[in-house]
């Protein structure tokens, strides 16, 4: 019934059997109208309205229930069909419902974010005394990288355990988009303890975007060295040399050739020998090696 989409007779089925275990078993009950409201919610509004409807009823019912109230603001905050007058209508029973919970509160916020009003979002976390954790987010997602770091970085000095790692990744990522290297390699590699691989192999991103290719390549050279186990890595380490000494120039072509050939042949069991094999046909060159290499 669901596969020919049929609401009128999914309603009705899940209507029957609701009824049926309503008294034996309350949570099977709250289980199956959550189903319901989740196949809505994947729909168009139309059968989102049907949702809102649905949820609305059941937080009425149990107006303590906030296992619901969360589970509803967090499907709706990711439903990409939600527009500015359904989330009013969220905002208008979210309002009604103990908004002095914390959990809630964050939910609204990233709803008010969704319709871009950051202020509204901002007074939000004012009232509730965000942490700087939580500051650092809504800075983020508005795309204020600056304000972001400085959130960020009071949680990376506050020294909490863990978050601090975090912290400073969002740091350095930050800082490598506003293409602040010299500061992004520092807090990369302040990373190093929880993101290893991928925070030296962030700081050869920032090495060669600065044109220092052979730092860059000294960072991606100790990854693959290191990642004899680690095949993924090995083959994305071994790629990001070959293109970049294929891109710097043909005084380091050979270089860069003789690594795709390498790397091709120790990360076989992945992915990578296919992308170098692209980056052979970009560069023009037999990535199995040969008398007949383009020159």
């Amino acid at each position: 019934v669901r596969r020919d989409k049929k609401m009128p007779e999914i309603m009705d089925f899940f209507k029957s059997v609701d009824e049926k275990i309503a008294a034996a078993d309350p949570t099977g009950k709250k289980d199956l109208t959550f189903r319901l409201i989740r196949w809505c919610l994947q729909r168009q509004m139309a059968f989102g309205k049907k949702a809102t409807e649905l949820m609305n009823a059941w937080i009425t019912a149990n107006p303590q229930d906030a296992w619901a109230m969360n589970e509803w603001f967090s499907y709706v905050t990711q439903w990409p069909g939600v527009t500015e007058e359904h989330l009013r209508l969220i905002y208008r029973t979210y309002l009604n419902k103990n908004a002095s919970d914390r959990e809630r509160t964050l939910h609204f916020v990233q709803l008010l974010e969704r319709i871009n009003k950051w202020a509204e979002a901002k007074a939000e976390l004012d009232r509730i005394s965000a942490t700087d954790w939580e500051y650092g987010h809504y800075y983020q997602r508005k795309g204020d990288r600056t304000n972001a770091n400085i959130s960020f970085e009071k949680v990376y000095k506050s020294g909490d355990d863990k978050l601090s790692q975090d912290a400073a990744w969002y740091i350095a990522s930050n800082c490598r988009d506003m293409r602040n290297y010299t500061e992004a390699i520092k807090w990369f590699d302040l990373t190093r303890n929880k993101y290893g691989y991928e925070a030296g192999y962030q700081i050869g991103i920032c090495y060669e975007a600065m044109g220092e290719i052979r730092k860059a390549v000294d960072s991606w050279t100790e990854i693959y060295n290191f990642s004899d186990k680690d095949k993924e890595w090995l083959g994305k380490a071994g790629y990001a040399i070959a293109r970049c000494y294929l891109k710097s120039g043909p005084e380091n072509r050979s270089n860069g050739i003789s690594w795709a050939r390498k790397t091709a042949k120790a990360a076989v069991s992945t992915g990578w020998p296919g992308q170098l094999n692209q980056l052979a046909g970009e560069y023009k060159f037999d990535i199995k090696g040969g008398d007949n290499e383009a020159k």
